[in-house]
This record gives C-alpha cells, sequence and structure tokens, in this order.
C-alpha cells in the first residue's frame, strides 16, 4: 500500500491537486499477503479513465473488507463512469489472470458502474 500511496501522490501533484483519495483497510486485511503491484494498474485505470476526463475534482477509494471466509478489495472512483466495453485493456487482463485461481471461490474479479458515478473495481 506504501507505493500505491507514493504513485497516487505523484498523480495528484500532476493534476493540481483535482484528485484526491483515500484508503480504507482494516489491519488484518493488510497483514495478508498480496501481491505488491496488483492494484496499481486498478488505481491507474480509475484514474486514467474515470477521475482525468471529469470536470472538477475526483477521488479514488480504496476499500478492503471480509465476508465469511474470503475478503476483498475494492478501487471505486467517482468519475466519468465506464465506457461502453469497459475491462478490455492489457492492464485489467493481467489482474484477471493474476488472481483467478484465488478468487474463483469468493467474489470474483468485478468492474461495475457506482451509483453515484464513476466505477468500482
Amino acid at each position: 500500500m506504501n507505493l500505491l500511496k507514493a504513485y497516487l501522490d505523484v498523480l495528484r501533484i500532476r493534476m493540481v491537486g483535482r484528485l484526491s483519495y483515500s484508503f480504507d483497510i482494516p489491519a488484518p486485511i493488510m497483514a495478508k499477503p498480496f501481491p505488491s503491484m496488483l492494484l496499481q494498474p486498478l488505481v491507474e485505470n480509475a484514474v486514467k479513465h474515470g477521475i482525468e476526463p471529469k470536470l472538477g475534482n475526483g477521488k479514488v477509494e480504496i476499500v478492503a473488507g471480509e465476508e465469511g471466509a474470503c475478503w476483498y478489495i475494492e478501487v471505486r472512483d467517482d468519475g466519468v463512469g465506464l465506457s461502453v466495453t469497459p475491462g478490455s485493456g492489457v492492464g485489467l487482463a493481467n489482474v484477471r489472470e493474476e488472481t483467478a485461481g484465488a478468487l474463483r471461490k469468493c467474489r470474483g474479479f468485478n468492474i461495475a458502474e457506482n451509483p453515484g458515478g464513476g466505477r468500482g473495481i
């Protein structure tokens, strides 16, 4: 998460304060093994396709939780919403491949429109 925070800080500077972000990840989930760069393409897509095209400010949220024996991490943005064919890029394909086995029993890998605008992954 420290690398992801540093990445978001660089993007926030580049976007001249238009970007804000938050993390809501309980300590037990932070202690779980997780590929270090798995979330970066999801956050990059949220900024590139959601926040950058939006007029005004935007926010990216990284939220995690547990549901029974499964845990999840979501990347949400309040940007412009989904395109006609969401989730067809190389970064998302790599994330799907990396998580395929681990997520089969749980939520899986999903991309959805947020009711308040933007997307959630």
